[in-house]
């Protein structure tokens, strides 16, 4: 009976002491569940920070009692500029708020009609400069409005030409909009060309006459665009074209100094390597321009990698250049795609922009639908371009946007044969309105084995097709050092005006404006973000009533908002959408 007492006050004093140790426990307990309840929160916090900092898209209804044939211009004096082109060609300036409500309309004299213009502004005027080529002179008019929107006299200006033929003259401005360059390069003989041109600052007032000779072979050497930097000297770059016979690539860089009237050459050799695509950004803090491009084996020509070139603006110092193998960027998985040709793919990859943000440059390269033998017209980004205006100071043809409206029939024309055995087959070309549209039903007339155009859905390629467009995001350190890549897949439709991919930058950072499909396969417009390790899409709007909308312009209006003016057909809607980040709304 002792013996059974005993084990029992054992039994009670161990109960007592684990109970003791649990009373000891409970504060560290209370500890760790506060820490758990605080870190889920932050998380959710987090979450929905990052969901509060994407874009965000607002769409108006523009009806013609309002507005009819819009075009956008610029933001001014918290208003959104209009240009409408009446059907008597009559232009009229028309006055916005932000929330699209209509404040003013005024008429604009006739030099909006039938020539181009270049936007400038600063925080109190506008300036339209027109520019046409009459005869043997190049004419220039510049006209300015305050910021009460009236017109100051016209100032005119003009310079001669050096030829009679009716060559093209383009313009070209700084980032600070403070010199215009008007140029035109031509082929002098077999061995060189020609740069003629006239720098002006921004009252028109004659700088600098520019005519110079340099060495070009057209069959072997393509010319970059003139670049003009924020000091005023200009820079033409001359590199050997990536698919002639020479293992190796020349570059060479010809510099015309502001102060000085001497042409400077220096020429950078590439052992073993081709330049494909140098795309050129400025870096005014560091008075460096910064080239970007994709660089190819010299021998098979086969696409490599990523070329990053960077260069004092001023000639004699040399340059750095890096190169970054596609090896080393685990890219190498497209290559099994094809294993009969390894690089068809990677060969595919066209550079389409270059763009820097904050302690970061990012080149974007373009991998178009891919058809196994047919050159098509279909996801073709420099015609997107064309016809949509990236960028606030852009050249702009009114008479184009006079006729937007118009539609008339496009013209076919009939390629090349593409692909052993197969048949030509014709292809809707952009019209001179400059809308382009796709004619699927010529793939079913024509007498081939290619059964998988077959238009059993609007759209021709899903997204994880391995034949659907990509868009990879090389991403470089301000310094030129490798810091990753990402990509994303594109729908393809059948009808070629959904598949536009339209580059913006909100908030220093980076998306696409495209069109996705729906579970429907109906177009709806999307943005697809690249800033985070993996890309994300972000529908725009799932309103109905804007189903398979296309837009007729695309334009940036600050720093973080851009503006796209769409209309759909079939039930003659017209307006706008205003895309926006979330610090400018704030």
């Amino acid at each position: 009976m002792k013996k059974q007492n005993t084990n029992q006050d054992k039994a009670t004093e161990l109960l007592f002491q684990s109970f003791r140790k649990l009373t000891n426990l409970m504060p560290l307990l209370e500890k760790l569940t506060y820490k758990i309840q605080t870190l889920l929160f932050l998380a959710v916090i987090s979450f929905l920070s990052a969901k509060a900092q994407l874009p965000s898209a607002n769409f108006y209804s523009l009806p013609d009692s309002v507005i009819s044939n819009p075009s956008f211009i610029t933001a001014f004096d918290n208003r959104l500029l209009f240009l409408e082109i009446g059907p008597t060609n009559m232009v009229s300036l028309c006055s916005f708020s932000k929330d699209m409500q209509l404040l003013e309309k005024k008429r604009m004299p006739t030099e909006f009609l039938r020539s181009r213009y270049h936007l400038t502004k600063t925080d109190t005027s506008l300036q339209f400069l027109f520019y046409f080529r009459f005869n043997d002179s190049m004419h220039m008019n510049l006209l300015e409005m305050d910021q009460a929107l009236n017109l100051k006299p016209i100032k005119r200006s003009g310079f001669p030409l050096p030829d009679l033929r009716r060559s093209r003259y383009d313009l070209v401005s700084n980032e600070q909009q403070n010199f215009f360059l008007f140029y035109h390069v031509w082929v002098y003989n077999q061995d060189s060309a020609f740069l003629f041109g006239h720098l002006t600052n921004r009252n028109l007032d004659l700088k600098k006459e520019i005519a110079y000779t340099f060495s070009f072979k057209q069959d072997l050497d393509t010319v970059s665009n003139l670049l003009l930097d924020s000091y005023g000297n200009i820079h033409l770059l001359v590199y050997d074209k990536p698919m002639n016979y020479r293992l190796s690539s020349s570059l060479s860089i010809h510099t015309v100094p502001f102060d000085s009237d001497e042409m400077i050459t220096e020429s950078f050799a590439f052992q073993k390597k081709k330049i494909l695509g140098l795309l050129p950004l400025e870096n005014s803090d560091k008075k460096q321009i910064q080239l970007g491009g994709l660089f190819l084996e010299g021998h098979l020509k086969n696409t490599e990698g990523v070329m990053h070139i960077s260069m004092p603006i001023t000639r004699g110092n040399g340059l750095d250049y890096k190169l970054y193998a596609f090896q080393q960027m685990a890219l190498q998985h497209l290559e099994k795609q094809s294993p009969r040709k390894p690089y068809r793919m990677l060969n595919g990859l066209k550079p389409s922009f270059l763009l820097k943000e904050d302690g970061k440059i990012r080149l974007v390269a373009e991998l178009p639908a891919f058809n196994y033998g047919y050159i098509d017209t279909t996801g073709n980004y420099q015609r997107s371009l064309a016809r949509l205006r990236f960028g606030e100071a852009t050249a702009t043809n009114v008479e184009d946007l006079r006729r937007l409206n118009v539609l008339s029939q496009n013209q076919i024309v009939t390629p090349a044969n593409s692909g052993t055995g197969r048949s030509n087959r014709n292809s809707r070309q952009a019209s001179s309105n400059n809308i382009p549209s796709f004619d699927a039903s010529s793939m079913l007339n024509s007498n081939n084995n290619f059964k998988e155009f077959r238009p059993t859905s609007p759209v021709k390629f899903r997204a994880i097709s391995s034949r659907s467009p990509r868009y990879y995001s090389f991403n470089l350190s301000s310094q030129g050092e490798w810091i990753g890549y990402q990509q994303k897949g594109l729908d393809e439709f059948y009808n070629e005006i959904y598949n536009m991919h339209l580059p913006v930058q909100l908030a220093g950072q980076f998306y696409l404006v495209a069109y996705g499909a729906s579970r429907e396969d109906t177009p709806f417009p999307v943005l697809i973000g690249y800033e985070q390790e993996k890309p994300f899409l972000i529908p725009l709007t799932k309103d109905p009533k804007l189903e398979g909308i296309r837009f007729h312009q695309f334009q940036k209006v600050s720093t973080n908002s851009y503006l796209g003016i769409y209309t759909k057909e079939q039930t003659d809607l017209i307006g706008v959408m205003i895309l926006t980040a979330a610090s400018e709304k704030n």
